[in-house]
């Protein structure tokens, strides 16, 4: 009997050692928001302003935020739509109106990953580049991780003491500043653990395909050929997609347009007009490595698609140095808004 008792003991210790473990690796919820203790940020965007709505369906509009307003947040929640909102406050004549506003038009993420406290000190700006100061970050302050874009990465940080904050901020850190703010509080152990998934999800086979692309012809370097014809951004797409896929179907090289249109080996995915974040993260989360996105007229430009994530896609292309360099880079979806284009299209080979 005392041999069933313990192998039962060691049952429950072991699932409740697996409950623990799936505990502490889930999100982490965002700091509690109010009116006495908002959430004060900036829209995510610089070229589009945000329309307001008078509730949280987000179907009704109210007004509009421009780049330039500071917007309070009271809560966060999900409307019957599954779609994140947030209530929020924004700078008007006569002082500040209430609205809610889309979540994503301030952040890509619905939870934080992570919550250390401040080894150091750390400007924070407005958004994902130094043009604009936030604020500064002190030591002991909580931080929470909330997004990545490129070199920078998204925090919430407490205004005031970190034990009773008088508000919270959103903003931006260089991500080489995010690691020093909490270099101490980072396990070793959690360090490999998250070096491991990252490995594991981003090397798909045609990523290894585009890695040995990348060293032919790898970031900064300059594409003065052609290919199929065609030349800068296009010959050079043409060019990635025939290393990474070979010939088509029809046994020929790929030829496609700007227009988006499948003429022999590629196929549409879908298409946008519209460069709102929103937009531009719906059509490009449908998006695989080695897929080919293209703006047509009246700024015609060719890329290649290295990885997705929650923030934004990462791109190969050449030329948009207008001296054929070729750049591998991250853009996080806010980026993509503004551009001189009427049109972006996703397309996709036929050999995938």
């Amino acid at each position: 009997m005392k041999k069933v008792l313990s192998i039962i003991l060691a049952i429950v210790t072991i699932v409740t050692t697996i409950m623990c473990v799936s505990f502490s690796s889930s999100a982490t919820a965002f700091p509690s928001f109010s009116k006495k203790i908002p959430l004060k940020t900036y829209t995510i965007s610089t070229g589009n302003n945000t329309t307001t709505y008078t509730n949280n369906s987000l179907s009704s509009k109210k007004g509009t935020i421009y780049a330039s307003d500071e917007i309070y947040i009271y809560s966060i929640g999900k409307n019957s739509k599954n779609k994140y909102y947030a209530f929020c406050s924004y700078p008007v004549s006569s002082g500040r109106k209430e609205a809610y506003i889309p979540l994503s038009a301030v952040t890509s993420a619905t939870s934080a990953s992570a919550v250390n406290t401040a080894q150091t000190t750390a400007t924070t700006y407005r958004r994902a580049s130094t043009s604009s100061k936030l604020g500064s970050i002190a030591k002991n302050d909580k931080i929470y991780k909330v997004a990545v874009s490129g070199s920078y990465t998204q925090v919430i940080y407490n205004v005031g003491s970190a034990n009773s904050p008088t508000a919270w901020k959103m903003g931006w850190v260089k991500t080489a500043d995010y690691n020093k703010l909490i270099k101490s509080t980072t396990t070793k152990s959690t360090t490999k653990a998250t070096t491991k998934v990252s490995t594991t999800v981003a090397k798909t086979t045609v990523q290894k395909k585009l890695d040995g692309v990348i060293a032919k012809y790898p970031n900064k370097s300059r594409f003065l050929s052609t290919f199929d014809g065609a030349k800068e951004c296009y010959g050079f797409g043409k060019k990635v997609i025939y290393e990474v896929f070979g010939k088509n179907k029809n046994g020929g090289y790929r030829s496609w347009t700007y227009a988006g249109v499948s003429t022999s080996g590629m196929k549409t995915i879908g298409s946008i007009t519209s460069f709102s974040s929103s937009n531009v993260k719906n059509l490009l989360s449908k998006a695989k490595p080695g897929d080919v996105l293209q703006f047509n007229t009246p700024k015609q430009h060719t890329m290649i698609v290295y990885s997705v994530d929650s923030t934004g896609v990462k791109i190969y292309d050449c030329n948009w140095d207008n001296n054929c360099g070729i750049r591998l880079v991250h853009l996080s979806f806010g980026t993509w808004s503004g551009r001189n284009s009427s049109k972006l299209t996703l397309l996709r080979s036929d050999n995938y």
